[in-house]
């Protein structure tokens, strides 16, 4: 095993450590410990699976009383969890990391705490250490993902005879794998998260679900308020943002990661994300704020809308527009937002684009009061929303911090 020198190892991969993980760290190091490369296949087994004789196209996508387990194949989304199988016909697994061996998604990786199998596209590996906690395997699967994700393409597959001759940087003391410290800085750090979304949910004033008598009434009675039907070129502009230089190079001028550098987010023909694909310089990008993003083409993104409080600019295939004469609250924007998407999106796509000159032509509806549209009425009605969504996310987060208290004061 060849020992790293942690330090350079953090600066060349721009690694943050907190101030309590820095410390859990530098007393590890302190006691004699340090971070050493392991061979993937002297941590890890990979586990043989039974090939399911079903054909994809007879798999469900949702569960039922025959097709019950849930089946990973090639995928970034839902733990990689694509369809459900019959369990009688299924190597049933739990407790592993899953493995995406093929397609653009390949060497993706995921703990897999609950029972699910292996279709196809993937498989799955083992620690050969018995028993170890989800939070070891958290750790695990974090080192791993730093050596693989972003190595293999559809062109060079992820697969096991590969992957299995890398190595990963590990936590060792007297010359054996700590798993003791890997399930305390995986603890601490779910602490850290615990405590920033505490923060988070008290600055938002969304540390408490309980709805005012106002959302209240507002929730209850939504769909019987007074609307009115509103031009969208009548209430916005759009605006001309340009690039500032004179020639724009994508490979020096915009960036997949945000940064000290790469400041300013970029709209262009993205689903998901908020629209957001790319960063640029805002010393090199014309930006606005407080507006609101329409992508304009895309087979797939044509008439989104996307809310931009934050200073944004354009790169391509979207733009964006402002009220002409109010400055909305974000929660007022989220309002604008879907409420143009639901009149945009049905009537454009790849072979109609969502240009400006058609989409100001549409109506929408809007409540209103005293014959002015009533932003207090969008305002509160997001909040509200807010709130009810939310409410699982607060109590998950009270549940864990009180389970967190029993611990510390056992």
């Amino acid at each position: 095993m060849e020992s790293i020198n942690v330090n350079e190892r953090r600066e060349s991969c721009k690694f943050y450590l907190s101030h309590r993980l820095q410390e859990l760290t530098e007393q590890f190091v302190a006691s004699g410990g340090e971070f050493t490369e392991h061979k993937i296949d002297d941590v890890f087994n990979k586990i043989e699976t039974t090939k399911l004789k079903y054909p994809v196209s007879q798999l469900s996508k949702k569960r039922n009383s025959i097709f019950n387990l849930p089946a990973v194949t090639a995928g970034i989304l839902n733990q990689g969890l694509s369809c459900y199988v019959p369990r009688a016909e299924a190597t049933i697994l739990k407790n592993v990391i899953s493995v995406s061996a093929n397609g653009a998604n390949t060497g993706v990786m995921f703990y897999q705490p609950y029972e699910f199998t292996i279709l196809q596209d993937s498989y799955a590996i083992k620690c050969k250490v018995p028993n170890i906690s989800e939070r070891q395997y958290l750790y695990l699967l974090s080192a791993l993902q730093k050596t693989i994700y972003g190595y293999f393409d559809w062109t060079d597959k992820a697969g096991w005879t590969k992957i299995k001759n890398y190595n990963i940087i590990l936590p060792t003391k007297n010359n054996q794998i700590d798993y003791t410290f890997m399930e305390s800085y995986i603890r601490e750090l779910e602490q850290e998260r615990i405590s920033e979304l505490e923060q988070y949910l008290r600055v938002t004033g969304l540390d408490t679900y309980t709805l005012t008598p106002r959302e209240q009434e507002i929730l209850t009675s939504h769909a019987g308020g007074a609307t009115h039907l509103f031009r969208i070129g009548d209430l916005f502009e759009k605006q001309q943002l340009k690039f500032k230089k004179a020639k724009f190079n994508k490979s020096s001028d915009v960036s997949k990661t945000a940064s000290d550098e790469f400041d300013l987010p970029l709209v262009n023909a993205k689903d998901g994300d908020n629209g957001i694909m790319y960063y640029g310089r805002s010393c090199d990008f014309e930006y606005a704020e407080n507006s609101i993003d329409i992508v304009n083409d895309g087979a797939v993104s044509t008439g989104n809308v996307y809310a931009q409080p934050q200073k944004t600019g354009v790169l391509y295939n979207a733009y964006l527009i402002k009220l002409k004469n109010y400055t909305p609250s974000p929660e007022i924007l989220l309002f604008l937002a879907q409420t143009i998407q639901k009149i945009i999106k049905p009537a454009f796509g790849y072979d109609n684009k969502a240009g400006w000159e058609k989409v100001k032509k549409k109506l929408i509806s809007l409540p209103i009061k005293n014959g002015e549209i009533d932003f207090e009425y969008m305002e509160t009605y997001i909040r509200a929303i807010e709130k009810v969504v939310i409410r699982g996310v607060v109590e998950w987060k009270n549940k864990t911090i009180e389970a967190t208290k029993s611990v510390v004061n056992a």
